[in-house]
């Protein structure tokens, strides 16, 4: 990369994504980034659960199977809108979840095949089968009753093999009345629980 690369950058102003969920607006980064359209998706998914009475471990294996769905469709469908034609109206209709949503059954699906094993979320962002996980996660009553739904998990390598990568670990917080908070810590990888231990006050 020269100055004349950096002189000659120019940004590109592009719309974000947005959906409703339970009440919040819920705003992100449109394509050709995917994060907008999969965490949009991904809550869809979500709406059509009564996480409020779900208990911790049936909250998360909801989260973790609406997602795995969102990534796969972000892998068939999310590119650079300069050059494909992205589909964002239609991955984040409720209808489009509401569809999709049949896919999540009471255990979690383990004869994926490699591009669905790649695409699937796990405990880390480590994306295999069994799912990286720390051993604090792996001690938690979640991971016992994750594990009874079908969930493979080992324990993640230390030191992590990969250079940091911005939000390669992400966390959720239950709040009540079935709302979830996502958040990426820019540190850690290799083993990044989807487990937030402390919740934020």
């Amino acid at each position: 990369m020269t100055g004349a690369d950096l002189a000659g950058y120019r940004t590109v102003d592009r719309a974000p994504t947005r959906v409703d969920y339970r009440g919040h607006q819920v705003i992100g980064m449109g394509p050709p980034s995917s994060g907008g359209s999969t965490v949009g998706e991904a809550l869809n998914l979500l709406e059509g659960f009564d996480l409020a009475s779900d208990t911790r471990a049936q909250a998360l294996f909801h989260f973790l199977e609406a997602s795995r769905i969102a990534f796969a469709d972000r892998n068939r469908w999310v590119g650079d809108p300069a050059y494909v034609e992205v589909p964002l109206r239609g991955l984040l209709s409720q209808g489009f979840a509401d569809e999709r949503r049949c896919l999540i059954g009471e255990r979690a699906n383990v004869s994926r095949t490699l591009p669905e094993a790649i695409a699937a979320p796990r405990v880390s962002q480590r994306n295999s089968d069994p799912g990286d996980a720390e051993p604090a996660f792996l001690a938690s009553p979640e991971a016992a009753e994750l594990q009874a739904l079908g969930e493979l998990f080992r324990v993640a390598p230390t030191p992590a093999p990969l250079p940091p990568e911005i939000g390669a670990a992400t966390g959720i917080a239950f709040l009540g009345g079935g709302v979830l908070q996502a958040a990426a810590e820019p540190v850690r990888r290799g083993g990044g629980s989807a487990l937030v231990v402390h919740p934020l006050e």
